[in-house]
């Protein structure tokens, strides 16, 4: 995750050069699509990680993450995944899913501490692990017979 974390600074350095009513302006247009489950919609209006964890990224460069939008991510990302595949079963979620844990984590402090957090890596480090191929790289998916790189680099992320 460090290489989020560079990437977010450098983002966040950049658009602190870009006028604020500008930010703010994208800030709030970004906050309102926060849905009341506290994620955020994909193109067919149902709330859903990827978009989420971008939303999240997208208000934290722009240092406009609340705590209290960061709490109802927080719900969202802690809910039984009612319909929704678990994030920890490919490597794009299991990387969006800490990301936006880290990100809501740093705007309204810790939801996840001790055993709890460490039975959650434990779980993220497992389901990427299925997904290791003999070729020594990450699958995108089960059925997939070999690695890719781009699969591999998001699976190194969650370790």
């Amino acid at each position: 995750m460090d290489f989020l974390r560079l990437l977010r600074d450098d983002l966040r350095a950049g658009l602190k050069r870009l006028p604020a009513p500008y930010r703010q302006r994208h800030a709030a247009w970004l906050a309102a699509r926060q849905l009341p489950c506290g994620g955020f919609a994909n193109r067919r209006g149902k709330p859903e990680l990827y978009y989420t964890a971008f939303a999240l990224r997208a208000l934290s460069a722009l240092e406009a993450l609340s705590p209290k939008q960061a709490e109802a991510a927080l719900n969202f990302l802690a809910a039984p995944a009612e319909g929704r595949p678990s994030p920890f079963t490919n490597a794009v979620g299991a990387v969006g899913w800490w990301d936006a844990l880290c990100l809501c984590e740093e705007a309204a402090g810790p939801r996840f501490e001790g055993q709890a957090r460490e039975a959650l890596a434990r779980r993220t480090r497992e389901g990427v692990e299925l997904l290791r191929r003999p070729d020594g790289g990450y699958a995108k998916t089960r059925e997939d017979g070999c690695g890719s790189v781009y699969h591999t680099f998001l699976a190194e992320c969650t370790a």
